[in-house]
């Protein structure tokens, strides 16, 4: 990582030395000695106080955005342009043993799994092997059975959400839909089809509504055009040239270690309670508000369900190094950076990634939700520094974004 903040408020060494010399020259005659006056020793300069490291800011503002919004743990990384990279870790990973997190502890990242799906479809389009513009039945058959625009949606308009499909997690029919399989993983295809025949939002680009389907059909034009599983050309193609170890796209990778408990609260968890879909031991009483764990339930389908578009597990600093290497490292083709960021529709929204203004810079973002954790990544292109953090809790208020806009502040100021 680049030095941090505090370095900013360098340490004076004010120590000042004064020194003379002179030749002894042998007296013609006998002279009394003369009386030196005695010289007061000078009082050594005050060394500045620098005031509190970019490390103490950050975790000051972690703690209190923690305390608002009744989040038990959190894991936070920052990524500095020399290579360090900052950890930070706080709170409890099991409000049932109270174990703290840690920062080598796992968490789901959600859709901060969309910008990597982009990164790889635009690495593919530089390749030739796809146009961004082609519909999408080009390269899969009945993809969206049923649906009325399924021949007419371009690889574009699945990373812009102009597609037309809903977002399932707002569904309450999908709730009920997967109850009884938890236990089961969730096929892509499968869930094309669930989105398909809730039908059209809107007519085919003429809108933007944030989706995760496109980018689970964005996965399947991956394996389709280069023959291969997703996971491995996210890790042929980004994890490993970023030297990322600790960061796996589920089903077909996971962590050697379970993600820490996550927590649904608030009304997501009063609905998946309502729907019976946690055991008794998985609601926990905190200061009289329940917590839903959601790792006490079988994991296949949670793990799952959002692929391509939002199943990634990792550690923090791989997520920060991961989320800046994409731009920073080259990894999204040169010739179409300025297709990655341009906005859509007039929104702050690229194919896969925000970009923003904060306290004067320029933001490249993205937030990640999925039951139980909460998540943001972020890169700050003039800086070259880019952060990612995750909380065991949703939804949360205040939301992610305010912290990450406080950290953005500290970076900068």
């Amino acid at each position: 990582m680049r030095k941090l903040l505090a370095l900013l408020f360098a340490l004076c060494l004010a120590t000042t030395a004064c020194g003379s010399t002179g030749t002894d020259v042998a007296p013609a005659a006998a002279q009394p000695a003369a009386e030196t006056a005695a010289t007061p020793e000078a009082e050594p300069t005050p060394t500045p106080d620098p005031g509190p490291s970019l490390e103490e800011q950050i975790t000051v503002e972690i703690d209190e955005f923690m305390a608002r919004g009744g989040v038990p743990g959190l894991s936070f990384a920052m990524a500095m342009p020399d290579g360090d990279v900052l950890t930070i870790a706080r709170g409890t990973a099991d409000l049932t043993t109270g174990e703290p997190v840690e920062t080598d502890d796992y968490f789901r990242i959600g859709s901060i799994t969309k910008p990597v799906t982009s990164t790889v479809v635009l690495q593919l389009a530089d390749e030739g092997l796809l146009e961004l513009d082609a519909p999408v039945s080009t390269y899969l058959d009945s993809w969206a059975p049923g649906y009325e625009y399924e021949d007419e949606v371009t690889v574009r308009q699945l990373l812009n959400h102009t597609s037309g499909f809903f977002e399932f997690p707002f569904d309450p029919g999908f709730y009920s839909y997967v109850a009884p399989r938890l236990d089961q993983e969730l096929a892509p295809e499968e869930l094309l089809a669930y989105a398909s025949d809730r039908g059209p939002q809107f007519d085919v680009g003429t809108d933007r509504l944030y989706n995760t389907v496109g980018f689970i059909a964005a996965g399947l034009v991956i394996e389709a055009v280069t023959g291969n599983d997703a996971e491995d050309e996210f890790t042929r193609r980004i994890f490993e040239p970023l030297g990322l170890t600790d960061v796996f796209l589920a089903p077909g990778q996971a962590p050697p270690e379970q993600v820490v408990h996550g927590y649904s609260i608030g009304i997501l968890g009063s609905a998946i309670e309502a729907f019976d879909l946690v055991p008794e031991s998985g609601l926990i009483d905190v200061d009289g508000a329940t917590y839903v764990d959601m790792l006490s339930v079988p994991q296949d389908l949670l793990r799952t369900v959002g692929w391509t578009g939002g199943s990634l597990e990792a550690q923090l600093d791989d997520t920060a190094v991961m989320f800046g290497g994409l731009f920073a490292d080259g990894l999204v083709p040169d010739s179409l950076v300025p297709e990655m960021l341009a906005p859509t529709l007039g929104d702050t929204y690229g194919l896969g990634v925000n970009v923003e203004t904060v306290s004067g810079q320029t933001v490249y973002s993205h937030g990640g939700g999925v039951p139980g954790f909460r998540s943001h990544a972020a890169y700050l292109p003039d800086e070259d520094i880019s952060f990612a953090f995750s909380a065991t809790a949703i939804p949360i208020e205040p939301d992610v974004g305010e912290l990450a806009d406080r950290i953005v502040e500290l970076v900068t100021s």
